[in-house]
């Protein structure tokens, strides 16, 4: 799978969640500068934190459902989370 986001202006690192099964909304946050993650679902979250707009994640499951959301960050601190899209890996 490839997941692309816009360029941000100021952004140092882009940063992508990928969630199987459940929407990120109901699992992880970006709060007061940091990703809050909870540890019961934490085997079930893909991060990339690279400098890249564009991230490349292999093997997934097929006909299983992904949620994929961005959010940027740079030395002032990090973005909130982007609008979450979703896609059943075929």
């Amino acid at each position: 799978m490839l997941a692309e986001c816009g360029v941000v202006p100021g952004a140092d690192y882009y940063t992508c969640i990928v969630s199987v099964g459940v929407p990120l909304d109901k699992r992880v946050k970006v709060l007061a500068n940091q990703l809050f993650i909870p540890k019961d679902v934490a085997g079930s979250i893909i991060i990339d934190e690279s400098k890249s707009r564009k991230k490349h994640f292999s093997n997934l499951i097929l006909k299983e459902t992904y949620y994929v959301s961005f959010f940027t960050r740079n030395s002032a601190g990090v973005s909130g989370l982007s609008d979450e899209k979703s896609f059943i890996c075929g």
